[in-house]
């Protein structure tokens, strides 16, 4: 973020949304809440 911080202006991808399929060595061992649980990525928006 190149500003400061505003609760509700950041968005993020889930590291495995199946649409991006990446392939990733393997899953990661610590995760935020926040993170794990965004929604699928929505191409509609």
């Amino acid at each position: 973020m190149s500003e400061f911080y505003v609760p509700g202006a950041g968005a993020t991808i889930r590291w495995n949304d199946p649409i991006f399929a990446v392939e990733w060595p393997f899953e990661p061992k610590i995760m935020s809440e926040k993170d794990k649980s965004q929604p699928d990525f929505d191409l509609g928006k």
